[in-house]
């Protein structure tokens, strides 16, 4: 058959071809092993950057390479979303150090647009928006993240498709369709004159966002996730404030209808006439209160533990982001009740309760991130 191959350093790289079947294994296979072994100084590496298919009959041709090189695990690189599911179904990527083909991108001189929980937008030519991870954002989390957003758009949410995963430097990052991004938060500093329009838009949308019902079994319990981290964190957290945190949550109650699971008004877009929500990894359902916490963390808590945040976030003084989170929940609360009508009432024991919640994810992601160290 004669496998093309190249030697880079320490390894030797052999490059297999389109399609690895029944018709082509056996030759493939003695030419692995023929290189491999002639070079066994070397560390094997079997470059799949051009395989589109392979069979049962391939990949028991790749198990033979493996069992005779015996040394260590060979790799398999540059593999492809289509053959990487083959060798995920049939438990091969534990068999094989496996890696994904992913193309490289350049965003030198790109402009930043806006920051989301886990990395930041970028505007990249012609319309394209791309979202950049941060560095210890895996693949896997990377490609989940456009799972969700599909799963989001199913379900009758505004968001922008979705649909590849490219490297960026050592990061990750998703590219977006053409959609000229431009955020509400851009908006509000472009156009200060007419900031309560803007803001009483995104209380508008986002109440009517609330108000679609999702299956359960499309998305995760946001409220399930908050006990999971409390789980996880338990050890540093001690037992009587994991009951008690426990508690708290358990008082919220239980409904299905979407969250974003991270609001902020850099989150959401104005596309032509439209708004969309962007960075969708941790959206799920729940009860509206876990969202009304996310927006009041980014505008009002976490300036309290933390001056000047909303001036580097955002680039608005304090008392400019606290009104915008008074005239966004007076706006919300006068449509259909989301919250306990005594908290329409109150709006300083509203601003109270989410405090508490804000104090809780707080103390909880604290913990987890002790635990990891």
């Amino acid at each position: 058959m004669d496998l093309l191959f190249s030697i880079e350093k320490d390894k030797i790289i052999v490059f297999l071809p389109e399609r690895v079947n029944e018709q082509n294994v056996t030759g493939v296979k003695n030419d692995l092993l023929s290189i491999i072994s002639s070079r066994d100084n070397l560390i094997p590496v079997i470059n799949c950057k051009n395989l589109k298919y392979i069979s049962s009959s391939g990949l028991r041709g790749l198990l033979i390479v493996q069992h005779e090189y015996k040394k260590d695990k060979i790799t398999l690189s540059n593999v492809g979303k289509d053959v990487y599911e083959i060798l995920e179904m049939t438990g091969f990527v534990n068999i094989f150090h496996v890696s994904r083909d992913v193309k490289s991108l350049d965003i030198s001189g790109c402009d930043k647009i806006a920051v989301g929980i886990n990395g930041s937008f970028y505007n990249i030519k012609n319309g394209i928006m791309l979202k950049v991870f941060s560095e210890d954002v895996t693949l896997e989390e990377a490609e989940r993240e456009i799972e969700m957003a599909k799963k989001a758009l199913i379900n009758g949410i505004p968001t922008p498709i979705s649909f590849t995963v490219v490297k960026c430097g050592e990061s990750y990052g998703v590219l977006y369709e053409e959609i000229e991004p431009v955020t509400i938060l851009q908006k509000i500093k472009q156009d200060p004159d007419n900031e309560m329009n803007y803001i009483f838009k995104v209380a508008d949308f986002v109440r009517e966002l609330h108000e679609k019902e999702v299956n359960p079994g499309d998305m995760p319990s946001i409220k399930n996730r908050y006990m999971d981290w409390i789980d996880m964190a338990g050890k540093t957290l001690g037992a009587s404030r994991v009951i008690g945190m426990k508690d708290l949550v358990n008082r919220i109650d239980d409904k299905h209808t979407f969250l974003h699971g991270d609001l902020s008004l850099d989150h959401v877009f104005i596309v032509g006439d439209e708004l969309m929500v962007m960075d969708m990894a941790s959206c799920g359902y729940g009860h509206p209160i876990f969202d009304l916490q996310a927006l009041y963390a980014s505008l009002v808590a976490i300036e309290l533990d933390n001056p000047g945040y909303c001036k580097n976030t955002f680039g608005l003084d304090t008392i400019r982001c606290r009104n915008l989170w008074r005239l966004f929940i007076n706006r919300y609360l006068a449509g259909e009740d989301k919250v306990k009508d005594d908290y329409k009432a109150n709006y300083k024991s509203l601003n109270q309760l989410l405090s508490r919640y804000y104090i809780l994810k707080e103390q909880i992601l604290d913990a987890l991130q002790r635990r990891a160290r």
